[in-house]
């Protein structure tokens, strides 16, 4: 929701905490969709080094989840190594995009590659390679009918025709382009085709041609807010003018062209400015959730390590009311040796019934726990009013994840008696047959 507004340091905090989530959960299939999305927005401003570690993880993920179609992990990757300067890296991933995209016939992969790869040959100087491709895109944009994307192909190849100096096919283009706009009001593309057109007129010397049409591409630029194109189509109105003895015409459209540029400086200092403080607020965000993510891990820690003592006290008294139980069956098996002999055993399993009964172990027991789930029994009477205070003690040793063994030797009592309490509980808490009692007490809190 955050990244259609540009606010990426919120997006970000928020994707870095569902990353440590998902981390958390094993859950790859999520990270590999949060670390690409965080590849992508600080692509969008402009960090292009994390967008790499980003994309470069997401895209590892996706292989080894064995994701079908890694089209545009490679095309992500293949940007932004261009946007990094390395050139061959970006080809190698770009041209696999492109054998990717083709073996499954995914059109839209086919066409985005070979246009990116168009574009990395014109700066390489591969203009013949370029136009390949370029042609390649347009049957697919022709054929499916994807109309702007026809539009601006025929756009590169006037503009590309135009670098190899041959004026005649780039006018051409640029006419079929145009043709495409108005026919189907693709009317954002209108300004930008009357400056390239502007250029190779003015280049051809044919001042009278060019004049009007960057004259009607002002007025659409300006119409549009398109700064950019409205400056450049003022100085080549200037350039047209100068040229045909208007220097008072041409002093205008300059001096506009030069208003422009310093607006579009200021902006895109601004935009700068704009830019670094979002990495920064990035930086402050994720030092601050990392903080949060330390001290959660802290405090986790802790509590695991208090949950483990507390169940080893619990196991404890399990161990120690089952030994007494072992002890009272032998004594009670033991021949009564008269009078003397009967009473003393009487009075070892008396003593024995007390230490097996013994309410502080309990009270030391229900201390920790109230320590560390405090407000458990509280809420569990809270929500389920019928239950015992045995019941309520067999729900704590349940949520310890102790057996049925272990909380009737904690409790002194059978393991039947055990069975008994869970039925009722389950009953009292209204439970169906597929409900898990014990999960039920652990989601308690």
């Amino acid at each position: 929701s955050y990244l259609p507004t540009a606010e990426y340091a919120k997006a970000l905090t928020i994707y870095t905490e569902a990353l440590d989530l998902a981390t958390r959960l094993n859950d790859d299939t999520t990270r590999e969709l949060i670390l690409g999305n965080m590849g992508l927005s600080y692509r969008n401003i402009g960090d292009y080094y994390r967008s790499f570690k980003y994309q470069s993880e997401s895209f590892e993920l996706a292989q080894k989840l064995g994701t079908v179609d890694l089209t545009p992990g490679y095309l992500n990757l293949g940007i932004v190594y261009w946007e990094l300067n390395e050139h061959d890296k970006a080809r190698e991933y770009l041209e696999k995009a492109l054998e990717l995209a083709t073996a499954v016939n995914d059109v839209i992969g086919i066409q985005k590659s070979l246009l990116n790869l168009s574009e990395l040959d014109e700066t390489d100087g591969k203009l013949d390679e370029a136009l390949e491709k370029c042609e390649r895109a347009l049957v697919i944009a022709k054929d499916y009918d994807f109309r702007n994307e026809e539009a601006k192909i025929l756009q590169r190849f006037a503009t590309l025709y135009g670098l190899k100096e041959d004026y005649k096919s780039a006018l051409r283009y640029f006419d079929k382009a145009l043709e495409l706009s108005v026919n189907y009001d693709l009317n954002t593309n209108i300004p930008s085709i009357f400056q390239l057109k502007g250029q190779l007129l003015i280049l051809q010397k044919q001042f009278e041609e060019a004049e009007p049409m960057l004259k009607e591409g002002v007025a659409i630029a300006k119409h549009q807010g398109e700064k950019q194109t409205e400056a450049e189509l003022h100085q080549l109105l200037s350039q047209c003018l100068s040229a045909r003895g208007d220097f008072q015409g041409a002093l205008e459209h300059y001096q506009r062209y030069s208003e422009l540029r310093n607006e579009l400086f200021v902006e895109d200092q601004r935009q700068a400015m704009v830019q670094a403080h979002i990495r920064l607020e990035v930086e402050s965000s994720l030092r601050e959730a990392e903080e949060h993510r330390r001290e959660r891990d802290r405090l986790e820690h802790e509590l695991a390590v208090k949950q483990q003592e507390l169940t080893a006290v619990a196991l404890q008294i399990a161990k120690q009311n089952e030994t007494l139980g072992k002890l009272t069956e032998q004594l009670r098996v033991l021949p009564a040796g008269g009078n003397d002999g009967k009473k003393k055993t009487t009075s070892i399993l008396q003593e024995i019934d007390r230490m097996r009964n013994n309410t502080n172990d309990w009270k030391m027991f229900e201390s920790q726990f109230d320590a560390i789930h405090a407000g458990f029994n509280a809420k569990l009477l809270e929500n389920y009013p019928l239950l015992t205070p045995k019941e309520v003690r067999v729900c704590a040793l349940m949520k310890l994840n102790l057996s049925s063994k272990d909380i009737a030797n904690t409790l002194a009592i059978s393991q039947r008696t055990v069975e008994v309490h869970r039925l009722q509980i389950r009953k009292k808490m209204k439970l169906k047959q597929a409900d898990n009692l014990a999960t039920k007490l652990v989601a308690i809190q």
